[in-house]
């Protein structure tokens, strides 16, 4: 499994149409980007990560792939991204990642386009974060 990965804690990370992108656009999202039409998307939702420490949550915009799939597909969807109206003032990433392995098989900067170079999460520690998930899309051809 894969998935497509946005932070969009704020607005600077990503907006939609100029809003922060959360529970009261995400239909609109998913219907402009016609979620259903792509073969490899599965299912989509929002993660909260909180650090318990810091006491500070982020939002990712996640979207489960079925499989692998070409960088050319996936810089098409981010090109949709942007035609449907998504913007990054912080020219945030957009990553590929296996879920397997948590690894980064392909990432951009969302404005420029340019490839990531740091694909690789090289400090190593304790996870004391909290997750919660809000599901905003499933494709009814996937059995959860």
């Amino acid at each position: 499994m894969y998935k497509i990965k946005l932070a969009c804690t704020g607005k600077k990370e990503f907006s939609y149409k100029n809003q922060i992108i959360n529970n009261k656009n995400i239909d609109d999202i998913v219907n402009n980007l016609n979620l259903r039409t792509y073969q490899y998307v599965e299912k989509g939702h929002f993660t909260y990560k909180t650090n318990v420490s810091k006491m500070f949550t982020c939002k990712f915009m996640e979207i489960t792939c079925n499989d692998k799939i070409t960088k050319n597909a996936f810089k098409n969807f981010i090109k949709k991204l942007k035609k449907i109206g998504f913007y990054s003032d912080d020219d945030s990433r957009v990553e590929l990642i296996d879920t397997t392995t948590n690894n980064i098989v392909y990432g951009y900067h969302f404005q420029t386009m340019s490839e990531l170079k740091d694909k690789k999460y090289d400090k190593k520690h304790k996870n004391t974060s909290r997750y919660a998930i809000t599901k905003f899309f499933h494709n009814p051809t996937y059995v959860i």
